[in-house]
């Protein structure tokens, strides 16, 4: 029965926080709000999407890369 009900909570939140994204687009593309740029660590960005894909991930055979293609950092 718990477990019923974790995934039941657990799938209400996983919409709500669908929704919440949808909302969000919706907002940026109708101007009702700014998207704010912001320089962001690459490797935790890399990170933490791996962490958040690693049940897919674990399933098939995948390799992942990256590639430095830059010769200097940029400066801002």
């Amino acid at each position: 029965m718990i477990g019923c009900y974790m995934m039941r909570v657990f799938a209400g939140e996983r919409l709500n926080r669908f929704i919440s994204k949808l909302l969000d687009m919706i907002r940026l593309e109708s101007g009702a709000a700014q998207a704010q740029l912001d320089l962001v660590d690459l490797s935790d960005l890399v990170g933490n999407a791996l962490k958040r894909a690693d049940k897919v991930l674990r399933r098939r055979a995948n390799t992942i890369s990256c590639v430095r293609w830059w010769r200097t950092r940029a400066r801002f």
